[in-house]
């Protein structure tokens, strides 16, 4: 890699005044959203990371493909007087591309925690874990179903409701040898239950029953979280990083192979689009694989008030599949639009 052409990556990804315009939006969008409350706070992490990491999606990877597609036509000669393997050339355009996105991430996170002005302590999610299958709550019987999970952990499962009648009374139960836990709830709107895991090792027993009430109460989604105490809520800005950095590596990395076969444009374009079809294979491979999907996730939790988990080894693996696809496709189409093998 060589630090003047990643210099120079840099400042065509991310212009001055590129970076200014992200900065005032940054700085619009804390303003509006600050608060001092903890679920408001949430939502102000949230949302400063929403608006700069839309905005730099939508800017960088069209600018990441303008730069390959520039480097492969009007400046292929210069790039080929320059003693640098096609490779490294790859290399220094992602890492300079990066450089910028790392600068978007250090914004947002300042914006963001100056925004979020509750600080105390919090729930980190650890992972995920599976719910029945049937998951509708009647009268005539209690929904159950097993989990794996370490004592210390709280487990959160999502319940819509249906109001046929106005509310109905809930309650959730999880044994573990001699050990039970319990948890009752009024539910008249979707809402989300917490629960201790019992000490002891093997598998929680969790029971769900709707205990009185007219209203139609089901669990939300296929899965329910796992999570661990957390001293501060402001880590989660950390958690975002992270997972900002792994979807823009992936998406300038095809930003950047596909613009010296189909040009600026499509490259642009086709690089956004490719991570929609995650969605296409499930929620579940979108979320936990896909890196796109993945942030799309982790600013939901961030927005609950909570912590999200660090990217898993399969996020990491697919931004790196995803990097050297990008690199194969700029070393074999680099200079192709002059003529160059």
């Amino acid at each position: 890699m060589n630090l003047r052409l990643a210099a120079l990556a840099v400042r065509r990804v991310a212009p001055w005044w590129l970076a200014l315009a992200l900065a005032l939006v940054g700085v619009l969008a804390a303003s509006s959203a600050a608060s001092s409350l903890p679920a408001a706070s949430a939502l102000a992490r949230q949302g400063v990371w929403s608006v700069l990491a839309l905005l730099a999606t939508l800017t960088f990877v069209p600018r990441a493909a303008g730069l390959a597609a520039r480097f492969s036509s009007l400046e292929f000669g210069w790039v080929g007087a320059q003693p640098l393997s096609r490779a490294r050339w790859f290399a220094t355009c992602l890492a300079g591309s990066l450089a910028a996105a790392l600068a978007v991430c250090a914004l947002a996170a300042t914006l963001a925690e100056s925004s979020a002005r509750f600080d105390g302590a919090s729930l980190r999610e650890v992972g995920l874990a599976g719910v029945a299958e049937r998951g509708v709550l009647d009268l005539r019987e209690s929904v159950r179903w097993s989990v794996e999970a370490e004592a210390g952990e709280t487990l959160r499962v999502e319940l819509s409701c249906v109001n046929i009648e106005p509310t109905a009374e809930v309650e959730w139960r999880a044994r573990r040898g001699g050990e039970q836990r319990r948890v009752r709830a009024t539910i008249s709107r979707p809402q989300a239950l917490e629960l201790a895991v019992p000490a002891g090792v093997g598998p929680v027993e969790l029971e769900l029953e709707r205990t009185s009430g007219g209203a139609l109460v089901v669990l939300s989604g296929e899965r329910m979280q796992r999570l661990v105490p957390c001293g501060s809520s402001r880590s989660a800005s950390l958690a975002l990083a992270c997972h900002a950095l792994l979807a823009w590596s992936a998406l300038m990395a095809l930003a950047l192979g596909l613009a010296p076969w189909i040009g600026t444009r499509l490259a642009a374009a086709l690089a956004l689009v490719v991570p929609l079809a995650a969605w296409l294979a499930g929620s579940a491979f979108a979320d936990d694989i896909s890196p796109t999907g993945a942030l799309v996730r982790a600013l939901e939790v961030a927005g609950r008030g909570l912590v999200p988990a660090l990217p898993s080894l399969a996020e990491v693996a697919c931004a790196a599949a995803c990097s050297a696809v990008g690199c194969v496709l700029f070393v074999r189409g680099l200079g192709r639009e002059r003529g160059g093998a």
